[in-house]
């Protein structure tokens, strides 16, 4: 019973008029008190002669088998997701083509996202291999301004066969199954390479061109077969995606700018431009510009412990942490007057010997004394966040100052 009614075994039976408290502590769980089916109560004669009512007694009667739906756990890129500050690309003119690339230069398979209007593509999927802490992680781009797209996403274009199934089928999740255009054979690898038969419903996947045509019209854009790449035409706009060979040999088109790269940017070697991943690239018919707007994307891991994926600044964490170690700092504030009450109490993990460390944290609680109250002195209003972030930031280069090692710093502000 407890699972019904919590812990308490005092139970309330009647209607509005009376109640009656009926113990139910030895009762099976496979049954319950019904108020609705409660006998009618009637008059009986006591020893006394006098006549007294009978209380109602209730009718015990077997409970229905309540199934319970069980709870969908969200994929793990689309929980990191949800977990991130959203990215979005502001309102442009219809006539105007933006470029973004989300992936270093050093990354085999770059992804890059056109839109115009209300139609946008992705071109590559961006997966790659890295190193971080002596252990290799599969990678792929930041999803989050990928994401607030798929509303208006008319297609995923792959130029390149897929190596990581994995992180495939978790980008398609995310993006809700968008159109995929693939060679013939590449989309035949793929459905081998996927496993389960209801995931593989889900996807849809066409061919880029066919045996007849070269070319194709992918929502609001055109994508045609050169010798050169793919070129993506929408309107008077028009670049060619050096896919095959995206180099800076490359042959030049004349009737579109040639997208490529080399090992320190990608550029249109027929318009001497260059950008970056995160830079937005704003075209008009032969005519580039940078909007002043720059995102700052990030990589995300596929983590080999089953946790799922993890940011890239989570790793760096990872990183700072067993390079430097953590210091960690306790005072206790009096509001009213502004000052440190009593002792600072403070702490370490890898971050300096154990023959140093009643030195090093003797000077670090002298500094730490000295920034509060320079601080105060020159904000006697100064806000708790605003004095942390200074905190953390001055007692982590006086660490850097007094022993060339940077701590991950961890400051706690107690007030009375």
């Amino acid at each position: 019973m407890s699972s019904i009614f919590g812990d308490s075994h005092d139970i309330t039976f009647g209607s509005s008029d009376a109640s009656q408290k009926i113990s139910s502590s030895k009762e099976k769980s496979d049954f319950v008190w019904s108020t609705r089916d409660i006998l009618p109560a009637r008059w009986v004669r006591s020893e006394n002669s006098t006549f007294q009512k009978e209380h109602a007694l209730p009718i015990r009667k077997e409970r229905p088998l309540v199934t319970h739906t069980p709870v969908v756990l969200k994929p793990s890129l689309i929980r990191l997701i949800d977990s991130m500050k959203s990215s979005f690309l502001p309102a442009s003119e219809w006539d105007v083509l933006r470029i973004i690339s989300f992936s270093p230069v050093d990354v085999l398979d770059p992804m890059f996202l056109v839109r115009n209007g209300e139609s946008t593509l992705l071109f590559g999927t961006g997966f790659s291999q890295m190193q971080n802490a002596g252990i290799s992680y599969t990678t792929f781009p930041d999803m989050r301004l990928v994401s607030n797209e798929k509303d208006r996403l008319a297609g995923w274009i792959l130029i390149a066969p897929v190596s990581e199934i994995q992180s495939f089928q978790m980008m398609l999740e995310a993006l809700w199954f968008p159109h995929v255009y693939w060679p013939r054979d590449i989309i035949a690898n793929i459905r081998e390479s996927i496993t389960d038969i209801d995931f593989l419903e889900k996807c849809r996947f066409f061919e880029t061109f066919t045996v007849d045509s070269d070319e194709r019209k992918v929502g609001e854009f055109t994508l045609k077969n050169t010798s050169d790449g793919l070129q993506i035409k929408n309107g008077n706009n028009s670049f060619i995606l050096a896919c095959s060979s995206i180099d800076t040999t490359a042959i030049e088109s004349g009737t579109a700018p040639l997208l490529t790269k080399d090992l320190s940017a990608f550029h249109f070697s027929s318009l001497d431009t260059t950008f970056l991943s995160g830079e937005i690239l704003e075209m008009t018919g032969n005519i580039i510009s940078k909007h002043h707007l720059k995102f700052t994307f990030d990589t995300f891991y596929i983590d080999k412990k089953s946790v799922g994926v993890v940011a890239g600044y989570a790793l760096k964490d990872r990183t700072e942490l067993a390079q430097n170690g953590v210091l960690t700092f306790v005072l206790e504030e009096d509001r009213s007057t502004r000052s440190i009450l009593g002792h600072i109490f403070i702490d370490s993990r890898g971050f300096v010997h154990s023959y140093e460390m009643m030195g090093v944290h003797k000077s670090i609680l002298s500094w730490i004394r000295k920034v509060y109250e320079d601080e105060i002195i020159k904000n006697p209003r100064l806000e708790r966040a605003e004095l942390v972030h200074t905190l953390r930031r001055e007692i982590t280069k006086y660490c850097f100052l007094l022993t060339g090692r940077t701590p991950v710093v961890m400051p706690v502000i107690l007030e009375r």
